[in-house]
Order: structure tokens, then sequence, then C-alpha cells
């Protein structure tokens, strides 16, 4: 009997950790069609739209991660009062990754393609929360540097994660903080960086599974 109910319990989160992913993808795609129609620039090896020019240096910007939006499709109670979380992420570089590595289906021919060039990466990764830069994080040839906070309040510059194994809204925004921040190695901050939006509503799904 144990085993059963253990077993229909990761079922339950499962679904559940589908469903927030699917919301999010459709949530996503849906952004980037009524956003079609605006003029932006890109370079010849990518037409995604996620990635406009700047001078010299190309900006891969992700969508917005509605950390509301994942608590409510995990059935996750949100306390009145409580200031909602949005995460939005920019990386500057003059490295160009192909439009079609960039696709979900190829994310294992995109980490081989940054590990064949991982030396030749290098940029600033922009963390943003509610779009207020909080923290950023300089790439040079591959390699990661120690993340830099740049806004104090609210907490982003501290170290510990408060009650990130909890299953509650605050659990897993701090959950999906420390996912980001502090679990990731080089090549996967890298890639991360190249899908962010994808990247980090895995992190928030896996949360609400473990947590809940």
């Amino acid at each position: 009997m144990i085993i059963l109910l253990d077993r229909q319990v990761k079922q339950n989160n499962m679904k559940k950790t589908f469903k927030i992913l699917s919301l999010l993808f459709i949530s996503f795609f849906a952004t980037l069609w009524s956003c079609s129609s605006d003029e932006i620039e890109t370079t010849k090896d990518s037409e995604v739209n996620r990635m406009k020019t700047n001078s010299e240096q190309n900006i891969y910007s992700s969508g917005d991660i509605d950390l509301f939006q994942i608590a409510n499709e995990a059935d996750v109670n949100i306390p009145n009062g409580q200031t909602n979380e949005i995460l939005h992420y920019e990386f500057v570089t003059d490295f160009v990754v192909p439009s079609e590595l960039q696709l979900a289906e190829n994310y294992d021919a995109l980490v081989t393609f940054v590990q064949e060039n991982q030396s030749e990466i290098s940029g600033t990764i922009n963390y943003y929360s509610n779009d207020d830069l909080i923290k950023t994080q300089e790439i040079e040839n591959g390699y990661a540097y120690q993340i830099e906070c740049e806004n104090p309040h609210g907490g982003h510059c501290d170290d510990d994660y408060p009650g990130m194994g909890d299953c509650s809204y605050e659990g897993i925004r701090q959950c999906t903080r420390h996912g980001l921040y502090e679990e990731q190695g080089t090549i996967s901050k890298i890639v991360c960086a190249f899908t962010f939006y994808e990247c980090v509503a895995v992190i928030a799904a896996d949360c609400v599974e473990e947590n809940c």
C-alpha cells in the first residue's frame, strides 16, 4: 500500500511538472508570436528574435519567467500581499549561436557546439528581477567568473536561500534562484545563456517536483 501511494505521489508530481512546462512554453511562444511584427535586427547566422545586435555585440534575451504563474499551476498557495518575481536574463556577447541550435529539440547539439567552441565564448550574463538588474557574471574565453551582486535590495546579495525546500511560493522562488545561481557548472551556464527560458522553466518545474 505504501509503495502504491508513493508511486501515485510521484505520478502526480510528474503531471504537475509537465503541466507547468507545457503552459510556460505556450506562454513563451505566444509572446514571441505577438512580437513577430517588431523590427529586430539579426545577424546572418541567427534569425531568432530573442537575439538583437547592439554595435558589435549580440544580446540573447530571454522571455519572462513569472513565478506567480508557476506557483498557481502547481496549486501552491500565494500569501496575500506577496510581491511577484519575474525573472529575466540577457547574455551580451560577440559570439553567435546558429538559430537552429537554440531550439529545444536541438539541446544536445547545442551542448556539443558550446563544448567545442567554449574557449571562444566571452561576454556578460545579466540577471534581472522585475526589470531591475540584480546580478552580473562575466564569461571570458569559456570560463565563468563568480557572480557579482548589483542590487542588495530584496535579499538578492544573500548567500543563503531560506526555505528553499518548502512547498510554498517562497520555497519555489528560493529554490529556483538557488538552481540558477549556485548549481550550474560553466558549460551549463553558457548553454543556459542561449536557452534561458527553457532552462529556468525546467529549474522551476524541478523545484515544484522536489518541494511539493
